[in-house]
C-alpha cells in the first residue's frame, strides 16, 4: 500500500477515535446538563407563578387540592425539598416531638404544629392576617405528616418485642386468641394440636411469632376481638375441603405485608385518605391522655392489615388453586395489587360488609 495511502487512512482514524473521545465527554455530561436544566427551569416556574397568582407553592397547593392525600403529599414533598433553614429546622422539631412522644397528647401535639405553621408561613412571607385559612390547613397537613411517622416508630417499636413465653401479657392474649375464634370449644392445654386447626404449624403456636413479634400477635387478637363474626367466617373459609390454607400463618404474613407498606411508605395514600378520621382521634379526651390516640393511631394500621386478609382471602377463592403449594405466586400478586392501589391518590382500604 502507498505510503500516502497509508497515511491518509492513519490521520482519519485518529480523527475518528478524536470524535468518539469527545462525543462520549458529551454523553457524559448530558444528564448533568439536564439535570441542570430540569432545576433552573423549575425554579424558574415557581418565580414565575408566584409572580402571577401572588402566592407561593404551598399556598397554591392548599388553596388547589382538596384535602386528602393528594394535598399532603405534595405539601410533604414541597416542604422537604425547600432550602429554607427555617423549614428544614421547623421539620427536625417536629420529628423530635414524636421521639419523645409529645404526639400523643392532643395540646401538646397542637401546639407543636401550630408552631411550625407558623413558623412556614412567616419563612415563606405569608401574610397570615389576609390569609387566615391558610396555617389551620397547613397545620392539618403537619399534624397527618407526623401522626404517620409516629404510628411508624410505634409499629417498629412492637414488631422489635419477642413473644415470651414467661410474659404473661402475652400468653393472655394467645388463649383469648383461641376463645374468639373457637368458642365454645375448650383448648385441652396451652401446647395442643388443637391450635393447627387455627393455621398454626406446630402444637406450641408461639414459635410462629419469632419474624413478626407481639405486632403479629397483636394482629391477630385485633382482627379476632373487633370483627368477630368476621373472624369466624375466615377461619371456615381456610378449611375450606378443596381451597384450604393455615389462617394464622396467613394473618402473620398479612401483618407483616401491612409493616412493610407502612414501613416503606405506600401506605401514605391510604392513611392521608383516613386524615379526618385521624385528626379527631382524641377529640374530647382529657388533656393528659396519652393513651386514646396511641391505640387509636395504631388501630387504624390493624383496621388496614384486617382489609388485607378479607380482601386476600377473596382473592384466593378467586384463584381456585389446585393446592396450597400455589399459595406463594398467588400471595405475591395480590401484593402487587395492592402496590397499584395504593399508588391512586384516591386510595382507601376501608372493611365492607360483603360476605367472602
Amino acid at each position: 500500500m502507498p505510503y500516502n495511502v497509508r497515511l491518509a487512512i492513519r490521520l482519519l482514524l485518529e480523527r475518528l477515535f478524536s470524535f468518539v473521545l469527545k462525543l462520549m465527554v458529551i454523553l457524559n455530561f448530558i444528564p448533568w446538563i439536564w439535570m441542570v436544566v430540569k432545576t433552573y427551569t423549575y425554579r424558574f416556574g415557581k418565580w414565575l407563578l408566584r409572580h402571577l397568582t401572588h402566592l407561593c407553592q404551598l399556598q397554591r397547593i392548599i388553596y388547589g387540592e382538596l384535602p386528602g392525600s393528594k394535598r399532603i403529599r405534595l405539601v410533604e414533598a414541597s416542604l422537604r425539598s425547600s432550602r429554607s433553614d427555617v423549614v428544614a429546622q421547623a421539620l427536625k422539631n417536629l420529628a423530635l416531638k414524636v421521639d419523645i412522644g409529645y404526639f400523643d397528647t392532643r395540646n401538646l401535639r397542637r401546639v407543636e404544629v401550630s408552631a411550625a405553621a407558623h413558623a412556614i408561613a412567616n419563612a415563606k412571607g405569608i401574610n397570615i392576617k389576609c390569609h387566615t385559612g391558610f396555617v389551620p390547613k397547613l397545620a392539618d397537613c403537619l399534624e397527618m405528616m407526623y401522626s404517620y411517622e409516629d404510628l411508624r416508630m410505634k409499629l417498629e417499636n412492637t414488631r422489635a418485642i419477642r413473644y415470651a413465653i414467661e410474659n404473661n401479657s402475652h400468653e393472655t392474649k394467645l388463649l383469648e386468641i383461641w376463645k374468639n375464634f373457637m368458642y365454645p370449644e375448650e383448648l385441652s392445654g396451652r401446647k395442643s394440636r388443637q391450635w393447627q386447626y387455627l393455621g398454626f404449624q406446630g402444637n406450641d403456636p408461639s414459635t410462629d411469632f419469632r419474624a413478626s413479634g407481639e405486632l403479629g400477635l397483636n394482629f391477630i387478637l385485633y382482627f379476632s376481638r373487633t370483627y368477630q363474626e368476621r373472624a369466624k367466617q375466615v377461619l371456615g373459609v381456610s378449611n375450606h375441603p378443596m381451597y384450604s390454607f393455615p389462617l394464622a400463618i396467613l394473618m402473620i404474613q398479612i401483618g407483616e405485608t401491612g409493616f412493610q407498606l407502612f414501613r416503606r411508605g405506600q401506605a401514605k395514600t391510604h392513611f392521608y385518605n383516613r386524615h379526618s378520621t385521624i385528626l379527631s382521634l382524641d377529640e374530647g379526651a382529657k388533656a393528659v391522655d396519652f393513651i386514646t390516640r396511641a391505640q387509636g393511631l395504631v388501630g387504624i394500621f390493624y383496621d388496614f392489615c384486617c382489609v388485607l386478609l378479607i380482601e386476600f382471602t377473596r382473592f384466593w377463592l378467586s384463584k381456585k388453586p389446585k393446592n396450597i403449594m400455589a399459595f406463594p405466586p398467588i400471595y405475591e400478586e395480590f401484593v402487587n395489587m395492592i402496590n397499584e392501589r395504593l399508588k391512586d391518590d384516591e386510595s382507601m382500604l376501608l372493611m365492607d360488609i360483603q360476605t367472602i
